[in-house]
Formats: structure tokens, sequence, C-alpha cells
């Protein structure tokens, strides 16, 4: 039996209200003695997630299915992102740690505003990052100086042999959902054209109910490493509902 289109959305609204909990706990985490550059980056990226994961039941709820997946395709890379931001890799010869991968995501948008503007470069805090980002990365390319894909790769050659399969499949998982959300037919889902009579039908509302559970599956392992950043007791809250996402998931 599949799973039901009020399954996959209570699973999505359950997790969220973890995540409403969790954005309240940030708040009180972040003070001034307890700021590091590597866990303000993880927990701004969950941010993203979360909202990503209301704009997927919000569409669901109005019958706009179609246009979910272009959230899941962001919903996803943003998955990739928190995972590179947590471990540590090698590009290269050289070591990124999750402290001087923080310290490139947060310090992006002073990085990008000096390489438009010529004025700013003379500024003490852009010459700074200018400096260490350097001594890290050695392309303006992003803020991690790559591209995603070179980002899973690097996070799949950490990785044991059948650990995480999500980013094993990344190419697959990611072109498809940027097939979705590009221009295109979609597989013409809107319409019907009937050769008899000449005439284009308008098809019901397109439906794909597993839309939110699949995008429950990544946000759960995301909201897991945002409740350990921050050392909230709802990581075992997650975790009780991590094992209820895991038995439905036989139902997809």
């Amino acid at each position: 039996m599949a799973i039901t289109r009020q399954q996959s959305l209570q699973v999505a609204e359950d997790l969220l209200a973890i995540s409403d909990q969790l954005a309240i706990q940030s708040m009180q985490y972040f003070t001034n003695s307890r700021f590091s550059w590597g866990a303000a980056a993880r927990v701004l990226v969950a941010f993203n997630i979360r909202d990503h994961l209301k704009g997927i039941v919000a569409l669901m709820k109005a019958d706009l299915d179609s246009q979910a997946y272009g959230l899941l395709r962001s919903l996803y890379e943003n998955f990739l992102t928190l995972e590179y931001l947590s471990r540590v890799t090698v590009r290269g010869r050289r070591r990124l740690t999750p402290k001087q991968k923080g310290f490139l995501f947060l310090s992006f948008p002073v990085y990008k505003r000096g390489l438009t503007d010529i004025q700013y470069q003379k500024e003490n805090d852009f010459r700074r990052i200018r400096t260490r980002r350097s001594k890290l990365v050695k392309s303006d390319k992003y803020w991690h100086g790559s591209n995603l894909k070179d980002i899973a790769i690097e996070l799949d050659k950490i990785r044991p042999k059948g650990d995480t399969p999500h980013l094993d499949n990344y190419l697959t998982v990611f072109s498809h959902l940027s097939f979705i959300s590009h221009p295109n037919s979609r597989d013409n889902i809107y319409y019907d054209f009937d050769d008899k009579t000449n005439t284009f039908v308008l098809k019901p509302p397109y439906h794909h109910d597993a839309t939110p559970f699949v995008s429950s599956l990544y946000a759960m392992r995301s909201f897991r490493k945002w409740a350990t950043t921050i050392k909230s007791p709802l990581a075992n809250e997650i975790e009780l509902l991590a094992k209820k996402i895991v038995k439905m998931s036989k139902l997809i």
C-alpha cells in the first residue's frame, strides 16, 4: 500500500513542529560566549531547509505539487551543503574543517561585495577576509570556491561504503529535480490533446503524494544535526520520529 497524501503531509508537519522549537532554542543558544563560525553556518542552513519544507507543505495543500519539486531541489541542495559544513573533507591536498567552512560561508557576502565594489576593497574587513580565504580556497566561485558536484565528491570520499546512499545517488537525484524545476513540458502534466476533436483539455491537478515525505527524509537528517549543534534535548524527539519515518519509507 502506497503512502497516502495525508500521511506524507503529517510527517512533514510533525517534523516542522520540532523545527519551530529548535528555531527558538537557537536564538537562546547563540550568546556571544557560544558563537562559532561552524555552528552558526550550520544553523543558518538548517533554517533554510525548514523554510523549504514549509513551502512544500503549503504548495501541496494548494494542489501545486508540480511546483513543490522546485523547492525539493533547493532543500536537497541545502541538505548537501549542511552535510559538507558538518564534516572534515579534503580538496586536493588541502584539509577543510567545519570551522573553516563556516568562516567561508558566513564571510562570503563581505567578500562578494569586495569583488564588485572597488572602493570596498580598501576596507579592512574585506582585506582580512580575502587574506584568510586565499589560504583555504583558490577560486571565487560560490562561498566554497567549488560547485555542488565537487562538494558531493568530497563527501563521498570520506564515507564508508553503503553509508548515506542519498549522496551516492547525487547526480541522479539532483539532475532529475533540476529537469523538473527548469522550464520544460514537465511531461505534459497540464493538458491533454484530443486528436479526434483537435481540442486541448485541462488535466486535473498533478499529484505526487510522497513529496513531503521524501523531503522529510532529508530534512530529518539535517534537523538532527541542527539539534546536535545547539545541544538541544529535542535530538531525542527527532530520533523517535526518525524511526517512524524509516518504517514508513517502506510504503513508498
